[in-house]
C-alpha cells in the first residue's frame, strides 16, 4: 500500500479512505508482527506478564494454545473464541488479552482491540508488547503524535526490542521529522540482522525525500535482494534510477512492476 509518487519526494502515506485498504494496513502494522511473536508468549514464565504474577491456569493455557494453532492457520473467528474462552478461564492471563487485540484488529474490530490492550497496560504499564502493539494501533487510525509517545515508551522500557524501534521510526518517518527517522531507522537496523523490505521502502522514502538519492537506492537494492518480487521496492527504484539519468536500468522495472500491478496510479503515468 504504501508507494512512491511520480516524482522524488512524493510518498504515498496509508490509504484509508477504502475499508478493505485500511483493514489490509491495520494487518501489516499489527495483527503480522504480533502474530509472530505472541505465538509462543503462552509459555513465557508468569504467563508473559513483565511484573509477575501467578502463571496461567491449565484450562486457559490449553484455550490460548489452541488460538495460536487457529491463528496460525488463519482461523480468526476460531482463534478469537478460543482466546475469549481463556480470558473467561483466567482474567489475570494477559498474553490471552495482547493475542485477542492481534486477532480482532484482524477482523476489523478495533475499538473492542484497544480494549484488549488497555486492559493490559491498566495492569501492566511497561508490558513492551503491550506498548508496542497499542502504538502500532495509534500510528494505523492516524493517531499518530499519540503513536510516538507511546512506542518512546515500549522502547525505553526495552531499549533491544527491533518491533518498538522499528515502529518508532516508522511513526517519526509518517510526521515527517525526517531528520530524527534518520536516526530511528540505523537504530533499529542494528537491533536485527536482516530487515523486511517494507522496513527498508520506508527509510529509502525518508533519505529520498532528504535528497540523499544514492543512499536511497542503496536501501532499494537490499530491500530486492531480501525479497526479489517484492513490487513497491522495484517500482520505487525504477522511478527512482529513471528520474536520477538512469531509464536504462529503471524502465525496465516499471515496466515489470506495471505489467504485474496495471491498476496501480502510482505507475500510470
Amino acid at each position: 500500500m504504501l508507494g512512491w509518487g511520480r516524482t522524488k519526494g512524493q510518498f504515498y502515506p496509508p490509504m484509508k479512505d477504502s475499508n478493505s485498504l485500511f483493514l489490509n494496513y491495520l494487518r501489516l502494522v499489527l495483527v503480522l508482527p504480533l502474530a509472530t511473536t505472541l505465538r509462543f508468549a503462552a509459555f513465557l514464565p508468569c504467563g508473559g506478564c513483565s511484573r509477575g504474577g501467578p502463571p496461567p491456569t491449565e484450562a486457559a493455557l490449553a484455550h490460548m494454545q489452541a488460538g495460536d494453532r487457529h491463528l496460525a492457520a488463519g482461523r480468526y473467528d476460531a482463534a478469537i473464541t478460543e482466546y475469549t474462552e481463556a480470558i473467561r478461564c483466567d482474567t489475570d492471563v494477559l498474553p490471552a488479552h495482547l493475542k485477542l487485540a492481534s486477532v480482532l484488529v484482524a477482523r476489523g474490530r478495533v475499538a473492542e482491540a484497544e480494549e484488549r490492550l488497555t486492559f493490559v497496560l491498566d495492569r501492566d504499564p511497561d508490558n513492551v508488547m503491550a506498548l508496542a502493539a497499542w502504538g502500532r494501533l495509534l500510528a494505523a487510525t492516524g493517531r499518530f503524535s499519540q503513536a510516538e509517545s507511546v512506542l518512546r515508551q515500549a522502547a525505553e522500557a526495552d531499549p533491544r526490542s527491533f518491533e518498538a524501534a522499528v515502529d518508532l521510526a516508522r511513526v517519526l518517518a509518517q510526521l515527517r521529522r525526517d531528520e530524527e527517522a534518520l536516526v530511528a531507522f540505523p537504530r533499529a537496523a542494528e537491533l536485527s540482522d536482516q530487515q523486511s523490505p517494507s522496513f527498508l521502502v520506508e527509510w529509502a522514502a525518508v533519505l529520498e525525500r532528504q535528497q540523499k538519492y544514492r543512499e536511497a537506492q542503496t536501501k532499494l537494492e537490499e530491500a530486492l535482494r531480501v525479497a526479489p518480487e517484492d513490487l513497491t521496492a522495484s517500482s520505487a527504484l525504477g522511478l527512482l534510477l529513471t528520474l536520477e539519468g538512469d531509464p536504462e536500468r529503471g524502465l525496465p522495472l516499471l515496466e515489470q512492476a506495471a505489467a504485474r500491478r496495471p491498476t496501480d496510479p502510482a505507475l500510470l503515468y
